[in-house]
């Protein structure tokens, strides 16, 4: 499946059939992921977007600048959200909620860490953390990391949601990665509004925003390795190659159950385990083991024919 990011000034995106048109160009929805649109110079008729909901695709909006305005989600799709499926979760005890969040954190955490490892950071430190997550995290390890983390990863003067081009890029990258989880929470059959441990009644993603975590150091990673290519953070913009190469990020090596998937895949076998869970198994996602470093990225790229890197 692809990410589908239109930008050409005067593009008229509208739906024949199950066929997306893309001026002349034809995509079936169940070949696409994502739908990036860049307004004003996009225009998306009401049939396109009625076809994207029914087929339960986001799609991000973003302004002149390319940064990311909103996400329109759809509220029906091709997958069944079952009643008995949505009372499951929403009867989920808070001990497995805790338990579950806990892995999630400590997954996270971990990956960070790995991040840290090439640039030679602190990640003794982030590792330590990682152990000492407990249920529900109530010491906010998570929090704790983050502190450590971006100023090791970015320099002492970066601040996130600080408005710099660094910042900028994991902003997109995470858009197109949180619409990917969310359609692969849909797919398996889970309401995306019912978080594990978000639980904001104004957030339809609350789900979505827990699952996307342990999925963060890939988009990271690839804002590094972009940003070197570039001569440092503050000096890579979101200017079409780079666009591109972001959107790909749902091509980024994962390791699961020993073998090397790319994340997509990953995500969709995490969503599944977590409906198992719902349906009644132990308090357990099956997440990732690793997430591949640049090196492993180049090579996937080169196996699968892929522009990530």
């Amino acid at each position: 499946m692809a990410v589908i990011e239109i930008a050409s000034r005067g593009t008229v995106v509208s739906a024949r059939d199950r066929l997306l048109a893309i001026g002349d160009t034809r995509l079936h929805v169940d070949d696409i992921d994502l739908v990036i649109a860049q307004v004003p110079a996009v225009t998306l008729t009401g049939d396109a977007l009625a076809l994207l909901g029914r087929a339960g695709i986001d799609v991000v909006i973003c302004d002149d600048r390319r940064q990311p305005l909103s996400t329109l989600v759809p509220v029906c799709g091709s997958a069944v959200v079952s009643a008995r499926l949505i009372r499951l979760q929403a009867a989920m005890i808070p001990r497995k909620r805790a338990a579950l969040w806990r892995g999630i954190v400590r997954a996270k955490i971990t990956e960070q860490a790995r991040v840290l490892e090439v640039i030679d950071g602190p990640s003794a430190r982030l590792r330590k953390l990682a152990e000492g997550v407990e249920a529900g995290d109530p010491t906010n390890l998570e929090a704790q990391a983050a502190r450590l983390y971006w100023p090791a990863l970015m320099g002492a003067a970066f601040r996130r949601h600080g408005g710099s081009e660094a910042d900028t890029m994991l902003d997109f990258g995470y858009a197109v990665l949180r619409a990917v989880v969310a359609r692969r929470l849909h797919g398996a059959g889970l309401h995306r509004s019912l978080g594990i441990h978000h639980d904001n009644a104004e957030n339809d993603g609350n789900l979505a925003d827990d699952m996307i975590e342990p999925f963060r150091p890939a988009v990271d990673r690839l804002v590094l390795a972009l940003a070197e290519q570039r001569g440092g953070a503050e000096a890579t913009g979101l200017d079409p190659k780079i666009r591109a190469a972001l959107a790909e990020v749902t091509d980024w090596p994962v390791r699961m159950g020993g073998e090397w998937i790319r994340l997509r895949t990953a995500v969709a076998r995490v969503a599944l385990s977590l409906r198992a869970v719902v349906e009644g198994g132990p308090a357990r996602l099956d997440l990732p083991e690793k997430i591949g470093s640049v090196e492993d990225a180049r090579r996937m790229a080169e196996d699968v024919g892929s522009g990530l890197l």
